[in-house]
């Protein structure tokens, strides 16, 4: 991109997509993107291209349109398949499968979350396991291996390392053919989590660790999602019954109120989505562990798939809600990167071989038109990208649900 490009596309960076993954400490990073911007691309280092072009990349997916023209002269779909190429090209010349370096593995992970919506979950599953082996190679998975570093490295190690753990678990949950549960997909790792500060806490050359902030922090969003990975850890290694697991999703959902929520000002876009985070936790949790959302068929037991209805209703609702707000469009790439397409399974199911009441239906089918609208993608049988496992499976239970209103109107 031009000089002023590489500005606005950074600013947009800054606004859009670091406070929802805080790779980088703001201040820090910005020195390499005056270095960009102030000098040829083959007079930069291979890996700090890598990692700029995985920022641009990103930055392109996270803007509309309209908003991409504005600031590209050119459309989003254009310009996204540039910087995937130029990133690829990129990851490529840093030889990202030869050696192990930092920013490379950074420009990997941001790579792997801009690819969501244009890969199969499959693709992104084996992508990720180097990103996990590179990690491997740098010894981020190890809290012994950070005291090496200075304090301040080895807090952005962490902070990335929490990102690929987390990543890897959400790849591993969309693979329908791999069983999560199996021990082989099961990272093992004792890297502290994170603390939740701000950018102004750290810098390059500080020689104490700051004590963690309480409430509202510019990690405020990684926070909670690192607080509901750890939890999620604990309780797939549990031998827990449902009752038991329902209960420690209620109680996990308390804290994450007490310590994050109570603290939030919805009129703000971080903390109102961050909010928006803690009210699907448990509607998410409780339909992926408690009862699974593609398994919702007529031999389970009522009692269950009753709950699973409701549980995801709410859960779509939740959603929803969110997508609906307009103060949010700035997140809309990562809200709807991680929209729970699972919870369409039980409510579809639902109306189309179970009796309910005419309230609950009208609700059904209203949140199902909300899920094709927010989601049009699920309508794009041509493309094989992320949607494509999902795509067969919901758009048949919506056509016999369908159906059954039409036999009987």
């Amino acid at each position: 991109p031009q000089p002023v490009q590489i500005f606005q596309l950074w600013q947009v960076y800054i606004d859009n997509v670091n406070p929802l993954t805080n790779l980088h400490h703001v201040q820090t990073m910005q020195r390499m993107v005056l270095e960009a911007a102030s000098c040829k691309p083959d007079d930069l280092p291979k890996q700090s291209l890598a990692l700029l072009s995985s920022i641009f990349l990103i930055s392109v997916e996270s803007l509309g349109d309209e908003e991409c023209r504005h600031f590209m002269k050119a459309s989003k779909h254009e310009c996204v398949g540039r910087f995937f190429a130029m990133t690829k090209n990129c990851l490529v010349g840093a030889e990202v499968m030869e050696i192990a370096s930092t920013e490379v593995l950074q420009a990997l992970v941001l790579y792997l979350i801009a690819a969501r919506q244009h890969s199969s979950p499959q693709s992104l599953w084996l992508v990720i396991g180097v990103a996990v082996r590179l990690a491997h190679r740098l010894g981020i998975h190890r809290e012994q291996n950070l005291r090496s570093k200075t304090i301040f490295a080895a807090e952005m190690s962490r902070r990335l390392w929490w990102q690929i753990y987390l990543l890897n678990r959400h790849y591993v949950n969309l693979c329908e053919d791999i069983d999560s549960s199996d021990p082989a997909h099961i990272l093992i790792f004792d890297t502290k989590r994170p603390l939740n500060l701000n950018d102004a806490d750290l810098h390059p050359e500080m020689t104490t660790m700051p004590l963690e902030r309480d409430g509202v922090t510019e990690m405020l969003f990684c926070s909670i999602r690192y607080d509901i990975g750890g939890f999620v850890r604990d309780l797939g290694s549990s031998s827990d019954n449902e009752q038991s697991k329902i209960h420690a999703i209620q109680q996990l959902q308390a804290r994450l109120g007490d310590k994050y929520a109570r603290h939030c000002d919805a009129s703000i876009p971080l903390q109102r989505v961050s909010r928006c985070l803690i009210q699907t936790t448990g509607y998410r949790l409780a339909l992926r562990h408690c009862h699974p959302a593609q398994n919702a068929t007529e031999i389970q037991p009522a009692t269950e798939r009753h709950q699973a209805f409701d549980t995801a209703l709410s859960l779509l609702q939740t959603q929803h809600s969110s997508c609906a707000s307009q103060m949010l469009d700035c997140y809309r790439w990562h809200t709807k990167l991680f929209y729970c397409f699972e919870a369409l399974f039980p409510v579809l199911h639902t109306l189309a071989f179970e009796i309910i009441s005419e309230a609950s239906s009208e609700e059904a089918w209203k949140q199902v038109g909300l899920a094709y609208q927010y989601n049009p993608e699920l309508l794009s049988w041509q493309h094989k990208n992320f949607y494509t496992s999902y795509c067969h499976n919901i758009n048949s239970l919506a056509l016999k649900a369908w159906s059954r209103i039409a036999s009987t109107a």
